[in-house]
């Protein structure tokens, strides 16, 4: 089963839950989500577009979710919904 980019739209409590069934369903899960917590309101046409919760490698790894790849990038230069964050110029 996969579940990508869905994990931190739920609270944590029912994140626990779709981890719970992922592992009671599937012999292998793919899973796919932000480092930690990362802020991000509804947008203006999908109230579900949310961050409720945020999930870490160390969290995941106590749960049992132990082959775990990180992908690269720059953390602090994405903002809400994917994009790059406005600097100010000099």
């Amino acid at each position: 089963m996969i579940a990508f980019d869905f994990i931190e739209h739920l609270s944590k409590s029912d994140g626990y839950q779709l981890l719970y069934w992922l592992d009671l369903m599937a012999d292998v899960s793919i899973l796919f989500t932000p480092n930690s917590f990362v802020w991000q309101p509804p947008s203006k046409n999908n109230v579900y577009n949310a961050h409720l919760s945020g999930w870490t490698p160390k969290e995941l790894s106590k749960l049992g979710w132990s082959n775990q790849k990180g992908m690269v990038g720059f953390k602090w230069f994405i903002g809400p919904y994917a994009a790059s964050k406005e600097f100010p110029t000099f």
